[in-house]
């Protein structure tokens, strides 16, 4: 699938620094789930902050966004 839309920096931004809703954040990790170039981007807004330097997402975003790319595999598998 070719993403063609991509979310806008400043918003990816925002998520990386736990600054969106819990509504929010579950639609940009909809999106990050089958868009590497916005989840690398994403993830070099995180590394940004210093305090963040030493690792790449925390872990529970890892796993909710784990958590979105099995529930689209299944969607797509049963379309």
């Amino acid at each position: 699938m070719a993403i063609t839309n991509h979310i806008a920096p400043e918003l990816l931004r925002h998520f990386a620094n736990g600054r969106l809703s819990a509504a929010g954040s579950e639609l940009v990790l909809r999106h990050l789930a089958v868009c590497d170039f916005c989840l690398e981007l994403a993830n070099a807004f995180w590394l940004a902050e210093p305090e963040n330097r030493a690792a790449a997402f925390p872990a529970d975003v890892g796993r909710r966004l784990e958590q979105v790319v099995l529930q689209e595999i299944r969607r797509m598998k049963f379309k």
